[in-house]
């Protein structure tokens, strides 16, 4: 009988761990890709912007896969991201060797392993040419520190609605 006991006892033990990522990704979160941005202040790091759309915050950190070319990265979003709001997280330039000046392609991919949302792994491509001052110091003209960055989603739907909303953003 105490065999038997520990038996079931190890049986649902492992059934709730295994279930441990999908019960994660049952949450109702619902996080999108924000975009890439640049600081001035901060020249030698782009951001990645995850945003919040639902009605809860979250309240653990979120992986994002970045990759430049051939090299791969993944990062953490902040611990917490509050209801309606966005987050950036900022990685190196120099980490995926991309240098000032050079245009590369950027994907990025908020939880590629649906280990917190239900709906992550989605990719968006962006088109980054890295600014031509990398230092702060250098700092004389904030128009030739930042970024150039342009969006290219994966995602025909994605591409038609974000065409359709910037069409009332000049309004």
């Amino acid at each position: 009988m105490k065999k038997t006991l520990i038996s079931l006892v190890s049986f649902f033990a492992l059934l709730v761990a295994s279930a441990g990522p999908s019960l994660a990704a049952t949450l109702n979160i619902d996080l999108t890709n924000g975009g890439l941005g640049q600081a001035v202040s901060n020249p030698q790091q782009f951001g990645i912007a995850v945003c919040n759309d639902s009605a809860q915050t979250l309240s653990t950190s979120v992986p994002v896969s970045v990759t430049v070319g051939s090299q791969s990265a993944t990062i953490s979003t902040p611990a917490s991201i509050t209801a309606k709001n966005c987050q950036y997280t900022y990685i190196n330039y120099s980490q995926f060797g991309m240098q000032a000046g050079q245009t590369y392609t950027v994907a990025v991919v908020i939880d590629p392993r649906d280990t917190v949302i239900a709906h992550g792994g989605e990719k968006t491509t962006y088109t980054v040419t890295v600014p031509a001052q990398t230092t702060v110091a250098a700092k004389v003209n904030a128009g030739n520190l930042t970024a150039n960055i342009s969006t290219q989603v994966t995602n025909p739907l994605v591409a038609a609605w974000n065409w359709f909303i910037g069409l009332f953003k000049g309004l």
